[in-house]
């Protein structure tokens, strides 16, 4: 990894399929950089099942840990991505329980980490990849799509997750963890994107 490493730049790291995966730099530590994908790469379920769930046991998770950490990276890449401990906080707004803190190399952003790291709702504002459009991700007239957080969502029955809509506004109310509701309550397809974040290890020399 080449590029510089300063908050607000971007940095290429890792494939998904077949296209280099740009990431932009969120927070610089002595030893260690936060990223988040520029861009919305895939388009997933938060969980399978529409049931309640928090961040330690969804579908997501696993994924983001299991598959897409395995095939997106080289073992030199996989070498240096951290393990970090993950908080996983309550709803600030609605009280959902955020369940147990967990230890990931790859995680979505909390509601709270959402609002730190991005100065404004503009620079929230997310685009997918030409993958995540075929995944069938819903997108604004201009573009934009809703992603993933990690944080639960504001339904009384735990089957949400918070996200970020298509104007970068955090929505702590959240959407179904397995796909919206039509106008006869019937779950329907999953249209929200991901947007990975991980931590990685900082060589001294940059």
């Amino acid at each position: 990894m080449d590029e510089p490493l300063e908050i607000g730049s971007l940095v290429c790291f890792g494939r998904w399929y077949g296209e280099d995966i740009e990431w932009r730099v969120l927070d610089v530590e002595p030893n260690r950089v936060l990223l988040i994908t520029d861009k919305a790469i895939d388009c997933r379920q938060y969980h399978r099942t529409p049931e309640a769930i928090t961040w330690s046991e969804c579908s997501l998770r696993a994924w983001l840990n299991g598959e897409f950490l395995q095939e997106a990276f080289d073992p030199s890449e996989r070498a240096t991505i951290l393990e970090v401990r993950i908080a996983n906080d309550d709803n600030p707004d609605f009280g959902i329980p955020g369940g147990p803190d967990t230890r990931d190399k790859v995680f979505c952003l909390s509601i709270d980490e959402a609002r730190i790291y991005f100065g404004s709702i503009k620079e929230r504002v997310c685009f997918p990849t030409p993958h995540a459009r075929e995944r069938g991700v819903w997108t604004s007239a201009a573009g934009s799509c809703d992603w993933w957080l990690r944080s639960p969502g504001g339904w009384s029955d735990g089957a949400a997750a918070a996200n970020v809509d298509r104007d970068g506004a955090v929505h702590t109310t959240g959407d179904g963890v397995a796909g919206g509701l039509d106008g006869d309550d019937n779950i329907v397809a999953i249209e929200t994107a991901v947007r990975p974040a991980l931590w990685i290890r900082k060589d001294p020399s940059l």
